[in-house]
């Protein structure tokens, strides 16, 4: 069942198919885009807020930011949610001997951002400055301060806006994994060296911390490609262990999966940043990936999911036991 409420109308019979949402983790806020048949209580829609209901759940809340119509005839919504707000406001913030979290907190505080989920991240950093020269958005301070903590605990965190408030969690996989098998419609391979570094330098020059880690098999075959990171852990051991860790993953290709999955309205959404397996119809192999941008045209009892993925570490294949099949007549 799909519902589409703006405002206080409930407009699910103007819809014309599909809806498209297309979220991208490195634009922000996800984007609905939808045609409607034209009525005149539509004429004023900027601003109102606009929800997208598919089988009982929200898979979107935002407000309408831009509207065309034409000739009275259809009218065109483009909505995003609530991420945008922070993607398009810049500021600037001093904190100092707070934590990761605290400061999340202290930002969002100001502007009235719901919550529905902050990891906490007790590191305690002296002194954090954020202004543009940092960040070019307050959506990109966030970013700035969860990459901070990073190089401190060595974990990897994911934000996002769901409809209930702002999720900042540590990525990682969750206890149940998607598999997409059935219903895959195109799979496309791509792999880039593009992005490779093969020889890292880790620096923290406060506690006169150098640490250099070279693959030189990686170097014989791509040539030398340096790069310096900084590190704000405390001990040389820890710099080690960090640059260990970063050469082992920035010396592989990336590679990465277009792919188009056609399934019912009942299935749960996939957002960015989500793991998913790929079944390989050749074999008996589970591929593991992340979603990096996942889009949607959703009908009105199915939908159409394309994505591109990539390859994780943090998910390893998974062999299976594909179900017997009963050939007797």
């Amino acid at each position: 069942m799909l519902e589409v409420i703006i405002g206080n109308m409930v407009v699910t019979d103007a819809i014309v198919p599909p809806i498209k949402l297309d979220d991208d983790y490195q634009s922000g806020p996800v984007k609905a885009e939808m045609t409607l048949i034209y009525k005149k209580e539509l004429d004023e829609i900027d601003g109102k807020p606009i929800q997208i209901i598919v089988n009982g759940t929200t898979w979107f809340a935002g407000v309408v930011r831009a509207y065309k119509n034409a000739k009275s005839r259809n009218i065109d919504i483009t909505a995003y949610d609530h991420l945008f707000n922070l993607v398009k406001s810049s500021d600037e913030f001093i904190f100092q001997n707070r934590t990761a979290s605290q400061m999340i907190r202290s930002i969002l505080s100001k502007y009235n951002y719901p919550i529905k989920e902050l990891v906490e991240i007790n590191t305690i950093f002296p002194l954090m400055y954020l202004d543009s020269n940092s960040a070019q958005s307050v959506f990109e301070m966030l970013i700035v301060i969860l990459y901070e903590s990073k190089k401190v605990t060595g974990k990897k965190y994911w934000i996002r806006f769901e409809p209930e408030g702002l999720r900042v969690f540590e990525w990682k996989p969750a206890k149940f994994i998607p598999v997409l098998g059935s219903g895959l419609t195109n799979v496309e391979k791509t792999v880039s060296t593009e992005e490779i570094k093969n020889r890292i330098n880790v620096v923290n020059r406060e506690k006169n911390i150098f640490v250099f880690r070279s693959d030189e098999e990686s170097v014989r075959k791509y040539g030398p490609l340096y790069t310096v990171e900084d590190f704000s852990g405390e001990t040389e051991a820890a710099a080690i262990s960090y640059a260990n860790s970063l050469l082992r993953t920035r010396t592989l290709p990336e590679v990465s999966r277009q792919i188009e999955h056609v399934h019912s309205i009942e299935e749960p959404r996939i957002w960015s940043g989500d793991f998913i397996y790929l079944e390989d119809p050749t074999s008996t192999i589970l591929g593991g990936y992340y979603v990096k941008k996942a889009a949607y045209q959703i009908y009105k009892n199915r939908v159409i999911f394309s994505a591109d993925i990539a390859h994780s570490a943090a998910l390893p294949d998974k062999e299976y036991v594909p179900p017997q099949q009963n050939d007797e007549g």
